[in-house]
């Protein structure tokens, strides 16, 4: 294990990250690697964010990197029944992309979610110019399923 890996958390979003987080989902490096489109304006994503987190099939965290925050991970149409759930995450302050940290923190979220959750299988999608993520991702047993003009889709199980 990398040592900066052991300086890697994450805790619990609550209301009071909501700015923080639309900030992060607001830049231009976090944009174009996401999956999902940002609501218009603050207000949106404050009305979103609010809803998501007492939703009981999404779970929003805050990752961390020794003292500071650093980014966004949530599981998302959590199916607990059968076990499945979709995942998306970013680190969204620049000074902490590219150094290493990204294989440390998806192995910590993949261990909360087949330890802690006890969940079966987690879903991902990548833009197909995410050829990084993409790497990460199949670097750390997901496989890809399946493909269309915009994005790859993988899921990993256990």
């Amino acid at each position: 294990m990398n040592n900066k890996c052991l300086d890697c958390s994450f805790r619990l979003a609550s209301i009071s990250d909501a700015l923080q987080v639309y900030n992060w989902r607001s830049s231009p490096e976090v944009v174009r690697g996401m999956a999902t489109t940002l609501p218009e304006n603050y207000n949106k994503h404050l009305f979103w964010f609010e809803r998501e987190l007492a939703n009981s099939a999404r779970q929003m965290f805050i990752l961390k990197y020794r003292d500071y925050e650093i980014g966004f991970f949530s599981f998302y149409e959590i199916d607990w029944e059968e076990g499945v759930a979709t995942f998306s995450w970013y680190i969204g302050e620049t000074a902490f992309r590219g150094i290493g940290l990204s294989r440390c923190f998806l192995d910590l979220l993949l261990k909360y979610f087949f330890s802690v959750l006890k969940l079966k299988s987690l879903n991902c999608t990548v833009k197909k110019d995410n050829l990084i993520a993409l790497n990460l991702y199949l670097g750390s047993d997901f496989t890809l399923v399946a493909d269309d003009e915009s994005y790859f889709y993988l899921v990993t199980q256990r």
